[in-house]
């Protein structure tokens, strides 16, 4: 039993951040956020954030230049450089259209869940794909079922080769009960698939949805798909911290 392709395309989340361009410096420039990073969190990141810091001015400052000119952030310049904090704060409280740091915070809180959704997914698909390898291989081999096989094993009509193509397919979907009669686990259900499908189809329109309210809140002409890269950098920069209030909020 198989789930659907689902359609979701996760450019780049908070717990799993892989972008293909980076854009930071170009939106007045990498040393600009450090600065904003030290003169807005100066407090916390001076006591606690020094290594991690060191860390993100050097990549800050290793980006592409001129994705987007220093003049187009408008309204998202409060979100490109926001202390932390504050995005934290926001997370936390569920405020995600909060201005500008708000939605910085929405689209962590969505990206994060659409990354969940679709790796929930992903391993449902996994197991549903081992139920059907070993239905494939046991039909294959003549027996009906994995107690047919088990009972030719134990009657030794089972062949090595039988054996040893039904055996690994066994373990890999969670090997036999304690009596060694049937499968430790069952195959995923039809409605347990449509469940998953759902849901990451769900977190998709999420991430669609915060990227949407972005778009409309940003007041500038320029590359929207380089702004949201840049976001998300900014986010990635900050996962630990980012995963924690997530996952307390």
């Amino acid at each position: 039993m198989r789930l659907k392709n689902i359609p979701i395309m996760l450019a780049a989340s908070v717990l799993s951040f892989a972008a293909p361009c980076a854009v930071f410096d170009a939106i007045g420039g990498g040393a600009a956020f450090a600065d904003s990073e030290n003169g807005n969190g100066g407090g916390n990141g001076n006591g606690n954030g020094g290594a991690e810091k060191a860390a993100s001015k050097s990549i800050e400052k290793s980006v592409v230049k001129d994705e987007i000119a220093p003049s187009k952030p408008g309204k998202m310049n409060g979100a490109l450089n926001a202390n932390i904090n504050a995005v934290l704060a926001h997370i936390r409280n569920g405020q995600t259209t909060n201005g500008p740091i708000g939605l910085l915070a929405g689209l962590a809180i969505a990206d994060s869940a659409g990354t969940t959704a679709a790796a929930e997914a992903a391993a449902l698909q996994e197991v549903a794909d081992g139920f059907d390898a070993l239905d494939g291989a046991l039909t294959g081999a003549g027996f009906a079922s994995v107690e047919a096989y088990l009972a030719a094993k134990t009657a030794g009509t089972a062949t090595e080769a039988q054996i040893a193509a039904i055996e690994p397919l066994i373990e890999a979907v969670g090997g036999l009960n304690t009596e060694a009669t049937d499968l430790a686990q069952v195959a995923p259900t039809a409605e347990e698939i449509q469940a998953a499908l759902d849901a990451a189809t769900a977190a998709a329109a999420d991430i669609a949805a915060a990227e949407l309210a972005i778009a409309e809140a940003w007041n500038k002409e320029g590359d929207l798909p380089a702004l949201l890269v840049a976001l998300r950098e900014k986010l990635a920069l900050h996962e630990a911290v980012i995963a924690a209030a997530l996952a307390g909020a």
